[in-house]
């Protein structure tokens, strides 16, 4: 059976036999016995890469990154062969301006003398490099002199001797925890059998690190206290580590590994200079250094899982059942409405099996499962005269209709439910949210079907159940189904209450601190106090502006401007500027000019309504469209007018001109009919 999307139909297909007929001996020389079905694969964009395909469906949701969708689309050779579902504009994303940059920039000028390539090498202060030169030579003999090296891993390279000349100061150390096994990293990435030059030169280089031991641990050391610094500067003062948080960590490792600083520690580590510094090193250095990220992050986030673990903990012990009149009220309501809303779905069941031939079985085995339902329900009268706990009644007595409709259980029923309820909320916590999501059901409809006691306790409440043991297993898993159902879905619900009160009110601190940030850089001053500046040469706007950098260093980047604020205020200033920099290095230019100047050098900068504030591009345009000049109020308005009439009187003429038309029209219909 196959759904096929393009008629909304499930086909059953059947096997066809295909053949193959000769024309010469008049007779099928080949048949085939199949399913007529083309298989379809699914790939992901970054999988997909290079293949030309005749038929492709782009599934476009999730596509994050700029470029993806574009690539997913270039797989179709032909337009009739490609089809794009869950479109949106916002898919579309531009490539960031770095990439535009570097194609269009310069690459330097190559050096003919090739200078930087004749450097000295000289021998009485030099160390050399300890690499394992059996093996290079063992792999290398078979090499021809066509083979080609990678500039930056020329072997001859590697087994000269280098000068040790200006290497770094010591740099801050931290000890690693006991659980790092440095000499097990670095083997770990060493090949047995190493087949290519590069796996050589990198073998070689590992080794190097595990000879000289002492120098990797310190190596080690220091990289695991500049990640520890740069973890720390990621981390709220409040210690709530977010997604966000270790995304800043890692894009604040990435900038510490382009460094020099980095770069250094390299050379110190392989006793080289930094201009000898090649990407071998680095590579031979990066699965140390790679693992210290990861373990950086584990160790830092250990005290933030104990803490959640604790809080999980108490949550759970807060989330146990608490005995009330309220609650057991409640329950028993409940306990009610699934037994009732159980025994009409089966008696349903009885009534559309009942006349359906080879349906006997089901229809009695129906009917025995309401008959057990049956002896859990009471009327009333009966369970307000036998029962011992008539508050737990009330909430189905005030619920009661006319008819008295509400099915009342028996008080075993009730305890049964009591203790099913109570074990429930055992798994209803906030840490089982975060670890089962939407299979939070699935989790603790499991836990409560291995509990033996509340099986022992549902098979009490029947009369001879040992007989019909199957039929009374068969209504605990439904009952237990139904109830746990209810309760983890009120369960959610509750939950998606409170985390909205948590959201609202994170948002409200979120606009506190931006109310407090606007009065720390001058209250609600912003541009449009610029704009309506009337002193001379805007000499108020000025002076204030100078006060508030005076006061706040930062006042220009995180003060009440934005980047084509600083843009005006840079024309306003006379300085000249290309629109693509930086807001940072706007605010630095601004900064020292505005502090050297008397006044503003072009105030007239302002009076341009492009960039006002209040003013809506709609606007704009509607007066663009009236005037390209500086024109007085009242020509300003005759022409608004003579547009106005021009233009009433050119809709007048085409209607007129409309309705001649269509006069004509009926005219030569009636000539035809005629």
């Amino acid at each position: 059976m196959v759904y096929f999307d393009n008629i909304a139909s499930t086909i059953e297909i059947q096997k066809h036999l295909f053949t193959v007929y000769d024309i010469q001996v008049k007779r099928d020389v080949a048949t085939r016995l199949q399913i007529p079905l083309r298989l379809g694969y699914a790939f992901t964009v970054h999988k997909a890469q290079g293949l030309t395909l005749d038929c492709v469906e782009v599934d476009c949701r999730n596509m994050n990154f700029p470029g993806q969708l574009g690539v997913a689309i270039g797989r179709a050779t032909r337009t009739e062969g490609l089809r794009v579902i869950n479109f949106n504009k916002c898919f579309l994303k531009k490539q960031p301006n770095i990439i535009a940059s570097f194609y269009e920039s310069q690459s330097a000028p190559l050096l003919q003398s090739k200078e930087c390539c004749a450097q000295p090498i000289h021998t009485e202060d030099a160390k050399i490099l300890e690499y394992d030169v059996s093996t290079l030579s063992r792999v290398t003999e078979n090499w021809s002199e066509s083979d080609s090296f990678d500039e930056d891993s020329d072997v001859d390279d590697s087994l000269q001797t280098l000068q040790v000349e200006d290497l770094p100061a010591e740099f801050p150390i931290q000890n690693l925890p006991e659980d790092i096994d440095l000499d097990r990293i670095i083997r770990t990435d060493i090949y047995s059998c190493p087949q290519t030059q590069n796996q050589v030169l990198l073998n070689a280089d590992l080794n190097y690190l595990l000879t000289h031991f002492e120098d990797t641990s310190t190596f080690a050391k220091q990289i695991w206290k500049s990640f520890t610094d740069v973890f720390n500067s990621s981390i709220p003062d409040d210690k709530s580590v977010g997604n966000k948080h270790l995304t800043k960590y890692h894009k604040d490792v990435v900038h510490f590994l382009s460094k020099d600083t980095y770069k250094k520690m390299v050379a110190k580590l392989f006793s080289i200079t930094e201009v000898q510094v090649s990407s071998r090193h680095f590579r031979a250095a990066f699965s140390l250094v790679e693992e210290l990220r990861k373990r950086v992050v584990m160790q830092a986030t250990e005290t933030f899982i104990r803490q959640s673990e604790q809080n999980a903990a108490h949550d759970q012990e807060s989330k146990q059942f608490k005995s009330s009149e309220g609650g057991r009220a409640k329950v028993r309501y409940i306990a009610g409405w699934c037994v009732a809303s159980l025994k009409h779905n089966k008696k349903k069941q009885v009534k559309r099996n009942l006349y359906k031939k080879n349906a006997r079985g089901t229809v009695t085995l129906v009917d025995q499962e309401v008959k057990c339902l049956e002896e859990l329900v009471v009327t009333q009268e009966e369970i307000f005269q036998s029962t011992t706990d008539v508050s737990s009644l009330m909430e189905v007595k005030r619920k009661q209709n006319v008819r008295q409709g509400l099915t009342n259980v028996t008080d075993s029923c009730f305890e049964f439910f009591l203790e099913l309820d109570k074990q429930i909320r055992k798994m209803e916590t906030i840490k089982n949210i975060h670890i089962y999501s939407k299979q939070l059901y699935t989790f603790i409809l499991s836990e409560i079907n291995e509990s033996q006691h509340l099986k022992e306790m549902w098979k009490a409440l029947f009369n001879n159940a040992e007989g019909r043991d199957g039929i009374v297993m068969i209504l605990f898993d439904q009952i237990v189904n139904k109830y746990v159902k209810m309760s983890s879905n009120q369960f959610k619900k509750e939950c998606n209450r409170t985390f909205a009160v948590e959201k609202e009110q994170a948002h409200r601190k979120q606009i506190l601190k931006k109310k407090e940030k606007a009065a720390a850089y001058g209250g609600h001053w912003n541009m449009e106090n610029i704009y309506n500046d009337k002193s001379t040469d805007k000499i108020s706007s000025h002076r204030f502006i100078q006060c508030q950098i005076e006061a706040n260093n930062k006042y220009l980047i995180n003060g009440p401007f934005q980047k084509k604020h600083l843009l005006i205020l840079c024309a306003a200033y006379g300085i000249t500027t290309a629109k693509n920099i930086t807001k940072q290095d706007l605010s630095d230019t601004l900064k020292s000019v505005i502090l050297s100047s008397d006044k503003m050098v072009n105030p007239d900068a302002f009076h341009s309504d492009e960039d006002k504030p209040g003013q809506s591009i709609s606007s704009k345009s509607k007066e663009a469209g009236v005037s390209s000049e500086n024109i007085s109020n009242s020509k300003h308005a005759q022409e608004v007018t003579t547009d106005q009439v021009s233009t009433q009187e050119s809709a007048s003429g085409s209607k007129n001109k409309r309705i001649r038309q269509s006069t004509k029209s009926k005219g030569k219909r009636l000539v035809k009919k005629s």
